[in-house]
């Protein structure tokens, strides 16, 4: 294989990249891709790389040169639709027009079969992500290609045959090879997009339920310190979401000075690995000067390959009423102790005084039993005497 081919096909593989890093950012990512302007944005654009791909290509003789459209637009027309497809190889199949040459016709019959097999491909095998996506890619690219060696039938008689010659290998293995890597490169965009978006939704759904149900969420990077602090969070404190930073400091400056320690003591045994999750009650200053308890939750969600912590999730939950329940239960049972301890007194007093009362009563009771038996002693001898 001539050394200029291997030459082009490396820069027109930089230039099918850009045409990948099209599709992650600009289509993919695109909510409103099915407005026809957006396609037909989207279209142009893939004829200006279809027009870029031209300028940078391997000659044999003159007017009579080779590149990689065949392999962006089979695959535009694969992924992105009719629209953008039809609109790319209006727009490249027209600057192969103008440029001219010997090898014009067939230039233009590469543009408008490539792009069409890509759609027709899409159009009769709409599941073929879901089969056997590498396969599928490689019998498209394989057709293209075979009908791209077809169309040079189209090039003057002196120069096919030494066209073809030259065309043959690349058309059956690195052609197709190349339409396999693009679109596998670009189901990977696309999967890995989807499931980026499919992970924002969950967090903002969980963030809904907890917010929803008046709890702050926090998202706390141990390595930058940069931490995501909720509006419900900030809104827990009284601040409005302009006015706390992205900062741990943040949360720092904010608990009461008294609690700290015990809080860092707590959160640092989760870090360590010695507890399942991070839970402390700590006071934490408010906008207007007051303190609030709070109930802080967490757990490190991943690790580094260093297994330092990576992300650590977290909420707050405003326990002030709880606090302030559990004072008063605690105040009111102090009460009542004291109170039951003073009636216990006041009873041990009252008791003691009975008793000493009743020992007085019994020892008289018995003095006058004593004294009666006297009596009736002193009656019975006066009578003997009488």
């Amino acid at each position: 294989m001539d050394e200029s081919i291997i030459i082009g096909l490396v820069r027109n593989i930089a230039i099918l990249l850009t045409f990948s890093m099209l599709y992650d950012y600009f289509w993919s990512r695109n909510e409103n891709k099915n407005i026809l302007y957006s396609k037909l944005i989207s279209g142009v654009v893939l004829g200006g790389i279809g027009i870029v791909l031209i300028l940078t290509p391997w000659h044999f003789v003159q007017g009579v040169f080779f590149d990689t459209r065949s392999v962006m637009l089979s695959i535009a027309g694969l992924f992105f639709g009719p629209v953008p497809t039809i609109t790319a190889m209006l727009i490249s199949g027209i600057y192969r027009f103008y440029i001219g040459g010997a090898g014009a016709m067939m230039g233009i019959a590469v543009v408008l079969t490539s792009g069409s097999a890509g759609l027709l491909w899409r159009h009769f095998r709409p599941g073929w992500r879901k089969t056997n996506p590498g396969i599928e890619l490689a019998a498209m690219g394989f057709l293209v290609h075979m009908v791209m060696l077809g169309c040079t039938i189209f090039l003057p008689d002196e120069v096919r045959w030494q066209t073809f010659e030259n065309i043959a290998l690349p058309a059956i293995i690195i052609y197709p090879v190349a339409t396999v890597l693009l679109g596998k490169l670009m189901l990977n965009q696309a999967e890995n997009w989807e499931n980026r978006k499919a992970l924002n939704i969950s967090e903002e759904r969980w963030h809904f339920a907890l917010e929803g149900a008046g709890d702050g969420v926090w998202d706390w990077n141990p390595k930058t310190n940069e931490v995501f602090f909720s509006k419900q969070w900030k809104r827990m404190l009284g601040y409005e979401d302009h006015e706390i930073e992205n900062k741990l400091e943040e949360w720092e400056k904010r608990v009461f000075p008294e609690d700290k320690e015990m809080t860092y003591e707590i959160l640092n045994r989760h870090i360590r690995g010695e507890t399942p999750v991070y839970i402390s009650e700590h006071r934490m200053l408010c906008k207007d000067g007051t303190y609030k308890w709070i109930l802080d939750r967490g757990k490190i969600m991943s690790f580094d390959y260093d297994g330092k912590p990576l992300r650590f999730i977290g909420t707050h939950t405003d326990i002030s009423e709880r606090k302030e329940t559990q004072e008063n239960i605690s105040k009111m049972n102090e009460e009542l102790e004291q109170k039951v301890f003073e009636r216990t007194n006041e009873l041990s007093t009252k008791n003691n005084d009975l008793e000493r009362i009743n020992r007085l009563f019994v020892g008289r009771e018995l003095r006058m039993v004593e004294l009666k038996k006297q009596i009736k002693t002193l009656e019975e001898k006066l009578e003997k005497l009488m």
